[in-house]
């Protein structure tokens, strides 16, 4: 569903996964989700010809987060507190993109806090954005 919609607005997704993080323990059904709202925010929002990535990192302390950047435009810091917020809307920020709508951050937010992981966002510069979910080392299981 969301490659569909990413090949019908020009877009390509890329995906770089560490081998490490594949032993992730998650309610599956939740992590789809997460990863369903996050990649379709990320083709909403990115222009046509732009690329959306999906990345999949260990940090140093054995935390995976799982984050996906887009080629949109940056969210105003104003706007932050406001799309983290529950169900929250930012106005400024959904005023400057296509279809006029995105889905709320505040769900990713909430899937994530159940499985004791932390959501993120951040502004990549002036155009693009990078939302994430963070696991602690204690969702991994080894092989």
């Amino acid at each position: 569903m969301v490659q569909e919609n990413a090949t019908a607005g020009g877009l390509r997704i890329l995906s770089d996964v560490a081998d490490d993080c594949r032993w992730l323990q998650c309610d599956d059904r939740l992590l789809r989700q997460i990863l369903l709202i996050l990649l379709s925010h990320g083709v909403k929002f990115t222009p046509r010809d732009g690329v959306v990535t999906l990345r999949v990192s260990r940090a140093n302390d054995g935390a995976c987060t799982l984050s996906v950047s887009d080629e949109g435009p940056a969210i105003p810091e104003s706007d932050l507190r406001k799309l983290m917020a529950d169900f929250g809307d930012a106005d400024s920020y959904l005023a400057n993109v296509r279809d006029g709508a995105a889905y709320s951050f505040s769900v990713v937010k909430s899937l994530a806090e159940i499985q004791g992981a932390r959501f993120d966002v951040k502004n990549a510069g002036g155009r693009g954005a990078t939302v994430g979910v963070t696991f602690p080392a204690e969702s991994f299981r080894m092989a």
